[in-house]
């Protein structure tokens, strides 16, 4: 599946990392919106408080391993491997535990999982970053 799929460290950081600015800036600015379209149902005043809060960690980890200079850092490209994995990881779980879900929750499970595996191919690859 992921056979023919050739991205340098530094371009898939700068994908994954471009994923998570998408998503801060939506937790940011409409986080009951991303709620229901994620997880099927709204979100309380502290529940938009602490997604919001989410939405501002997401952009202080996108500023932390965003490639400078051509290169990503090997603990950028770490860092956003661990992220995609437990991301994958926690929707799946989401989408078989939970009554509802949203439209988004599959779609979101599965681009992790597949730039986690990209990540960790990366990492596994080795060389300069």
């Amino acid at each position: 599946m992921l056979r023919g799929v050739k991205l340098s460290r530094p371009s898939l950081v700068m994908l994954a990392a471009s994923v998570e600015v998408a998503t801060g800036a939506v937790l940011i600015t409409a986080p009951s919106l991303f709620s229901k379209l994620l997880l099927g149902g709204e979100l309380g005043a502290e529940g938009t408080a602490v997604a919001r809060l989410g939405g501002v960690a997401l952009l202080a980890l996108v500023a932390a391993v965003w490639p400078r200079d051509g290169t990503a850092d090997p603990a950028a490209l770490r860092a956003m491997l661990f992220f995609s994995a437990v991301c994958a990881l926690y929707l799946v779980f989401i989408g078989f535990r939970a009554e509802t879900v949203g439209v988004i929750l599959w779609p979101a499970a599965i681009a992790h999982g597949v730039l986690g595996l990209l990540l960790a191919r990366a990492k596994l690859a080795g060389g300069t970053p």
